[in-house]
């Protein structure tokens, strides 16, 4: 009967049981302690308590255990982790088990308190937070630094922060138990009622309004009433007050700033830098600063003078001396200044001191300048420093574009103005106009041997004297470099030009000092006269420089009148240039080949290839007829490189058949001084199949002479490639034996006009002969140019000369006529008896 009474007990109990054995392993557990786990009851059976609790309690359990064994019933808390992993938190009575005198186990009695012990946490923080939700109301409330009313339904006041009587500068007697809408003012009053009324049915309400202060004061205030619940109804209102009277000024000189500024910016970007924004700003600035008048004065150099003014009134009542006044205490100070009758601050143009921008009234000034009136004044001092700046600027720029920065006299532009202007005028007057275009003559000798700083200083007094002669008369400009020019108006015919022209020559031959230097110079003058030479400045000042090169042609210090002649040879290149494009695109240039002959055997030993203008229309033309125009349009570089390339390819063909012989080229200026000059021959040379050493570079003496260091250069990199180098023309040019030296050439090649005179000029015999010495004494081959007759070849022979060239020979050959030559005279191409 007791076992089964026991058994119901323990299947029955709401609490958990579970029977551990002596080893802490379970026996039996009932279903209330099955339903604080997730496992079923086979499979709790036979686990060790130890398996269940958290590590942190495992000793305080295993020590509960043991006494529990040993017959003390035990009571405390505990947590376990269930086998889903859940965290209970535990009240456990362990009691032994007796079977007659001996402990056979223990009963372990669990009641889950997880949810209380949760719910009595949440309570104690609530109890907590609303403990901390007073203690921060009451500090908002207490240290606030706005107003705060708790007012009761009837709008009385029944109590108030300290911030309330800082702000209204009332005493708490005179505050608590007062309505908060003071007596008096009905409208106010129905107004601030209407606000609390909302409040009153739980709505929130914002507004401004403003009070009196103790001293009298009027404050401007923003205020929101806030609904007091209690018990779900409202039973008052808290009333919060901000002083916003500082800010609500503050705002106020804002918007009368942002006003003014707006003003300001307008004028700013008006687009007008001229006297008219000055006045406008000062007319501003009269207006907003309640004064009769402004003004900008200048203190450079010591100085008080008005710049510009402005009075607010036509009749000016305000005297300059009030103005002055102003200025003189402004530029006496660093920082803004105000007078009794004035008001100003310094202005700077480009960070140096310009002056002063004052405003002054015809009597005391009645308004106090603020800070917004300060910030105003600096940023009109900016804006009118950056105007009278720009002001400067554009003086300045004018002075850059219509004058010349050296000499001070006016340049291209302004001259050409003034000659359509000139024009104009004698258009209507029937006179003459005359354009005198001047080139010093060899200026740059001048500045090559005295420098430019003394040829700067020639310029300077040539410009001085032209302007003394020709300046009461017309206009004298510099056109840049040594060129000058002048413009005679209203002449009455040429013979007052001829006559100006003649004074200026004289003026400017006369001797000028320089330093410790005396230096002559001459000019070459060209004229043209409107309206036979041109009717427009443009052409006018064209042909002036045609008819100055035409002087200079002439043997220079002199003067030419301009005619049609003269631009004839000028069109002539220009239209021959256009026909040379065409021409290099058309392919309608040819090669052709002199045979070079040594004299001791007669044997071709090379040929110079020589270029021909196969026009369509002229028929073949020769070097001389094309050659100036390809050099002057820089045509002469791909027109070499084209007949190098072709020439490189036909001596190879040839020399296949008929054996080794040298290709001479003639290289002209533009193509000597390239840079990659050694880089192109080597390439022309190496697409072709030849050597290096197969080929004759020729250049003539005047190309070698230009730049003799850079030349001495170029010549020792095409030796190192391999390439002979050989002086054309020898004799004409202005080479020196010491250069010649230094040049470490090959071959001289003596000029066809000394050739030409052996055998009737005797001086040329001796030249011929003098060269060919000179040439074998440097161990160069000397090499006769131009030889037409037997007798010239004979002369040559007998005095020794290596090779020659000429019609004597034969004339330049077509590819196909030299190929027959060489194959009908297989030993010497020179002719018998």
């Amino acid at each position: 009967m007791i076992s089964h009474v026991f058994r119901s007990l323990f299947e029955n109990n709401p609490d958990g049981v579970v029977l551990w054995d002596l080893d802490g392993n379970i026996e039996d557990i009932n279903d209330a302690a099955l339903a604080m786990g997730t496992l079923p009851k086979e499979q709790m059976l036979g686990r060790s308590f130890r398996d269940f609790v958290v590590p942190e309690e495992a000793t305080r359990n295993e020590e509960s255990f043991r006494r529990a064994i040993a017959g003390e019933t035990l009571f405390y808390t505990t947590r376990v982790r269930t086998s889903a992993g859940m965290l209970l938190e535990l009240s456990v009575t362990i009691v032994p088990v007796h079977r007659g005198s001996e402990i056979t186990g223990a009963f372990c009695i669990l009641r889950n308190e997880t949810e209380r012990i949760k719910t009595a946490g949440l309570v104690l923080a609530q109890q907590r937070a609303l403990v901390e939700s007073e203690r921060r109301f009451r500090s908002l409330y207490d240290n606030n630094a706005n107003a705060v009313l708790i007012v009761d339904r009837d709008g009385i006041i029944r109590d108030a922060n300290a911030a309330t009587y800082t702000i209204g500068g009332r005493p708490r007697e005179e505050v608590i138990g007062q309505h908060f809408v003071s007596p008096g003012d009905e409208q106010k009053y129905a107004r601030l009622w209407g606000f609390f009324e909302r409040a009153l049915q739980g709505e929130p309400v914002s507004f401004d309004t403003t009070s009196t202060s103790f001293s009298g004061k009027t404050i401007d205030l923003e205020a929101m009433i806030v609904p007091q619940f209690s018990d779900g109804s409202v039973n008052g209102a808290f009333i919060v007050l901000q002083d916003v009277t500082s800010r609500k000024a503050a705002e106020a000189r804002a918007e009368q700033q942002a006003a003014r500024i707006r003003d300001l910016y307008f004028i700013a970007t008006s687009g007008d830098y001229s006297d008219t924004r000055m006045h406008a700003t000062l007319q501003m600035g009269v207006r907003v600063f309640g004064m009769d008048a402004g003004a900008i004065v200048d203190c450079t150099e010591s100085r008080l003078a008005m710049e510009v003014r402005y009075d607010r009134s036509a009749s000016g009542t305000v005297a300059d001396e009030a103005l002055m006044e102003t200025a003189r205490a402004v530029a006496a100070s660093e920082e803004i200044v105000q007078t009794k009758r004035g008001f100003g601050t310094r202005l700077f143009v480009g960070g140096a001191l310009y002056g002063a921008l004052v405003f002054a009234s015809a009597r005391d000034a009645s308004h106090a300048a603020d800070e917004t009136d300060r910030d105003l004044l600096a940023l009109m001092a900016a804006l009118l420093g950056g105007a009278l700046e720009r002001r400067r600027t554009r003086a300045r720029l004018r002075t850059l574009a219509y004058f010349d920065a050296l000499t001070g006299l006016p340049n291209r532009v302004f001259f050409q103005e003034r000659v359509r202007d000139a024009l104009a005028e004698a258009a209507q007057t029937g006179k003459l106009v005359a354009v005198l275009f001047f080139d010093l003559d060899r200026f740059k000798d001048i500045n090559d041997t005295l420098g430019h700083a003394l040829g700067d200083r020639l310029l300077q007094q040539v410009a001085e004297r032209l302007v003394e002669i020709g300046g009461s008369a017309g206009t004298v400009a510099r056109m840049g470099g040594d060129e000058f020019i002048m413009l005679l108006s209203n002449c009455d015919n040429v013979e007052t030009v001829r006559a100006t022209a003649e004074a200026l020559l004289q003026a400017v031959d006369d001797p000028y000092h320089l330093d410790d230097y005396e230096q002559f110079i001459t000019t070459s003058i060209g004229i043209a006269v409107f309206p036979a030479d041109g009717r427009d400045d443009q052409t006018l000042i064209k042909n002036a420089d045609i008819a100055m090169y035409r002087a200079k042609d002439r043997g220079r210090n002199g003067y030419y009148f301009y005619n049609a002649a003269l631009e004839a040879p000028i069109l002539t290149r220009l239209s021959q240039e256009k026909q040379l494009r065409q021409a290099l695109e058309r392919e309608q240039f040819v090669v052709h080949y002199q045979p070079i002959v040594d004299l001791a055997d007669g044997t071709l030993v090379g040929v110079e290839a020589l270029v021909r203008w196969n026009h369509p229309e002229r028929g073949l033309l020769y070097p001389d007829q094309f050659i100036p125009s390809a050099e002057a349009s820089g045509l002469i570089v791909p027109l070499g490189e084209w007949v190098f390339e072709t020439a490189a390819a036909n001596v190879r063909a040839l020399r296949e058949r008929f054996g080794p012989f040298r290709l001479a080229v003639n290289l002209s200026a533009r193509q000597f001084h390239q840079r990659d000059l050694q880089d192109r021959i080597a390439g022309a040379v190496g697409r072709a199949g030849l050597d290096a050493n197969d080929v004759e570079i020729e250049i003539t003496e005047s190309v070698a002479m230009s730049d003799a260091s850079a030349a001495i250069q170029t010549v020792r990199e095409l030796k190192r490639s391999g390439a002979k180098i050989a002086v054309d023309d020898f004799g004409t040019g202005h080479s020196s034996l010491s250069y010649l030296r230094r040049f470490d050439v090959d071959i001289i090649k003596i000029d066809r006009s000394f050739i030409a005179g052996i055998g009737l000029e005797r001086n040329d015999e001796t030249i011929v002969k003098t060269l060919i010495a000179m040439g074998h004494s440097l161990g160069l081959v000397v090499v006769a140019e131009g030889v037409e007759t037997r007798a010239q070849y004979d002369f040559l022979r007998a005095h020794g000369c290596d090779r020659v060239q000429g019609f004597y020979i034969s004339a330049g050959l077509e590819p196909k006529a030299l190929e027959a030559l060489l194959a009908s005279r297989r030993g010497s191409l020179v002719k018998r008896g």
